[in-house]
């Protein structure tokens, strides 16, 4: 969301005078969410919650950085769709990390939570932007803001100041422990023992370990679909 504020003054820094380039500098990040939330889920099962969110967080205060320092186009995109693809990863990891480190009884509130810091964050930034965004004086030309503080700097702080949480959270992904979830089914029962101890105690751990490991009771969705269903409604039920 940082880019609303920063556009008008980017797009007369790098001559950005086609609706297409514009459209391009705007909407390339998305090409990079989607890769990361498409990658999210092999990625996070080959090597776990924890790390995954730790590249995140890295490649999106190193992407944060790239983008206020670039001096080409091409380098603006680049570091865009890197900053993309954190986002599309962290959006892919969060929910899911947060639902399997939580407790039950908190595992909604939890969640939820979660989208409402996406929420205030998307109202932060545009606060950060207003506050390191100059005035501009009415009826300047063009040339007047390229040349002002907002056209040569300005836009660079708005994109690079997005380090600062970034890092924050870089730091928090080294104080937090690896879903219990996927330790166990690594087979490292013992680590996921001690997590979900953390979390609980002993007693609540060995009530999690337990259930996890039984077999599921059939229900009656899986009875009406092992009698194979012939419309195509109830096909389709079943496939959901």
């Amino acid at each position: 969301m940082v880019i609303g504020g920063a556009k008008p003054f980017y797009e007369l820094y790098f001559h950005l005078d086609s609706p297409a380039l514009q459209g391009w500098a705007m909407s390339c990040a998305l090409i990079g969410c989607l890769i990361g939330a498409v990658s999210s889920g092999t990625l996070t099962n080959r090597f776990g919650r924890k790390r995954m969110l730790t590249l995140a967080a890295l490649v999106f205060a190193l992407s944060s950085l790239g983008t206020g320092m670039a001096s080409q186009f091409s380098a603006f995109v680049i570091w865009r769709m890197l900053g993309g693809y954190a986002i599309g990863l962290a959006s892919g990891i969060s929910p899911m990390y947060i639902a399997e480190i939580s407790p039950a009884h908190l595992r909604g509130r939890l969640v939820s939570l979660n989208q409402l810091a996406i929420v205030v964050g998307i109202l932060l930034a545009q606060v950060v932007n207003w506050m390191i965004a100059r005035p501009v004086p009415p009826g300047a030309t063009a040339y007047e803001i390229l040349s002002s503080w907002n056209g040569q700097w300005g836009w660079r702080w708005m994109f690079a100041v997005t380090a600062i949480p970034s890092l924050l959270f870089l730091a928090a992904t080294f104080l937090v422990p690896e879903s219990p979830r996927w330790l166990a089914a690594k087979g490292r029962d013992q680590q996921a023992f001690r997590v979900l101890e953390r979390l609980g105690g002993p007693t609540y751990a060995r009530q999690v370990l337990e259930v996890s490991r039984l077999p599921a009771a059939p229900t009656r969705n899986s009875q009406f679909c092992a009698s194979s269903p012939r419309r195509e409604w109830q096909r389709f039920f079943c496939w959901a």
